[in-house]
């Protein structure tokens, strides 16, 4: 496992990890800063940078887990550190363009099949979660479901491999469930609100 420097604001505030897991490399940046905020990873080489992802609170640290092709990096050059920007600033590169914005809230209806059973639709996912970290986050998900664990919250996300993955900065506590009408991602939360890894919440697959 090799060891990075991470930056937030030009000054040493973490560390990002890199170790080989087959023929992908898994990226760990853990950031430090100083109160809550909205942040965002960069990986930056020697010819450029690449999104990593958005942080999430973790403990008293905001971290992100990715797992990346060794092919979709390469035109980095050789890795120098990681670097943390709020979510209101952008590189020095000028930003891709989206193809569309995110659906109002109020514009999300579409026809969708019932919730599997012990589950619940929810039409506006942001409302599931007091932190407005993760609020932001889910607000332009549609389709999403929802259920009481215990003493917390799942929450299942649909997944296509094809599209960018739910909730990027949670990739390392999700669960890919195959629901029969549908595959989702599936994220728990404890009853603080705080996201837990997949150990910590059961066995397997989410109960159906």
């Amino acid at each position: 496992m090799d060891r990075y420097p991470l930056y937030l604001d030009g000054a040493p505030a973490g560390f990002l990890t890199a170790a080989v897991c087959g023929m992908y490399d898994e990226y760990r940046a853990v950031c430090r800063p100083e109160g809550p905020a909205l942040l965002r990873a960069w990986l930056e080489g020697e010819r450029g940078e690449l999104p990593l992802g958005v942080l999430a609170p973790e403990g008293d640290v905001f971290t992100v887990c990715r797992r990346l092709s060794r092919r979709g990096t390469r035109e980095l050059g050789r890795l120098k550190c990681c670097r943390v920007r709020r979510l209101d600033e952008q590189p020095e590169k000028k930003p891709e363009k989206r193809a569309d914005p995110p659906a109002a809230p109020a514009e999300r209806r579409e026809t969708l099949p019932p919730a599997p059973p012990g589950w619940e639709r929810a039409d506006r996912p942001e409302r599931l979660t007091a932190s407005a970290f993760f609020a932001h986050m889910l607000r332009p998900l549609s389709g999403v479901l929802t259920r009481r664990e215990g003493g917390g919250r799942l929450i299942a996300a649909p997944y296509d491999p094809a599209e960018p993955f739910p909730l990027p900065s949670l990739f390392c506590f999700a669960r890919i469930w195959d629901a029969g009408s549908g595959r989702y991602a599936v994220f728990a939360f404890d009853e603080r609100g705080a996201p837990v890894m997949p150990e910590e919440n059961g066995p397997g697959a989410p109960k159906t």
